[in-house]
């Protein structure tokens, strides 16, 4: 694949201005940046990733400890996929799990939500039982990050950030080219909270209080579900129960320890 490099190997450090290394925060940090389309669904596919990863590591002369790939759905789409396919999802995390025995990295996939929000991740959520950490980051002129599901880990609110707009010239069309950056100013989680309480529909709502009545100890999913039907709800479309509890994870309500289901302020 073909791709930049910047960090602080002299010989690539020195291609950046000052501003551009203080503004990017890149000063002292290898990063580099691949703009190919990889279809990830096929069987051999993650030997191209592999190789790139090592191509980097060459380059910079450190070895690599993140990959970060956006977006998910184009690891799909660049061959036909369809990113609602249980199946097309599969191959592409079988093959995210070669990258990581290979070479150890840590792999991060960039996605987006659907229309609703509230529903979670776009496209089959088979991803649910494939990721061990699902983040989700929200919100207008506060960002808040949010762990919606992980193995052998708490979830909930993690930080709340803002982030500044930088304007580096123009595109062709006289349009101004903007990166947004991670501002330096301190946020707490409760000023971004404050007044931005999570809207629930009905149903949710109802979900929502059955496992708070269950207090500390929660639910099994089994019970929850068995309660949630007995008040009317997944009755005819047992989808729905799915949809309800990706719907009250990530807005941050509720979390899993184990085989039991809590509510994330107990």
């Amino acid at each position: 694949m073909d791709f930049s490099c910047f960090g602080y190997h002299p010989d690539l450090e020195s291609r950046l201005t000052f501003q551009e290394k203080w503004v990017l925060g890149l000063a002292g940090t290898p990063i580099c940046v691949s703009s190919a389309t990889i279809d990830l669904t096929h069987p051999d596919a993650f030997k191209k990733v592999i190789d790139t990863i090592r191509d980097a590591q060459t380059i910079l002369g450190d070895d690599i400890g993140l990959v970060i790939i956006d977006t998910f759905a184009k690891l799909i789409a660049a061959a036909g996929g369809d990113e609602n396919s249980a199946k097309d999802q599969g191959a592409v995390f079988a093959n995210v799990q070669r990258v990581k025995n290979v070479t150890g990295v840590h792999v991060a996939l960039i996605g987006h939500t659907g229309k609703d929000q509230n529903r979670g991740a776009r496209g089959s959520n088979a991803l649910l039982g494939d990721v061990d950490v699902m983040v989700t980051i929200g919100g207008d002129e506060i960002k808040s990050v949010t762990v919606t599901k992980a193995n052998d880990a708490p979830e909930g609110p993690l930080f709340s950030f803002k982030s500044d707009v930088h304007e580096f010239g123009t595109d062709e069309d006289g349009d101004p080219i903007t990166v947004n950056v991670v501002s330096s100013e301190e946020v707490s989680s409760q000023v971004a909270t404050k007044g931005q309480e999570p809207k629930l529909k009905p149903n949710q709502q109802t979900a929502f209080a059955i496992l708070h009545g269950a207090g500390s100890a929660g639910l099994t999913l089994e019970d929850w579900n068995a309660q949630a039907k007995d008040a009317g709800l997944g009755l005819k479309r047992k989808a729905d129960l799915t949809d309800i509890r990706n719907a009250l994870l990530s807005k941050g309500l509720v979390r899993q320890y184990g085989d039991r289901w809590r509510v994330s302020h107990d």
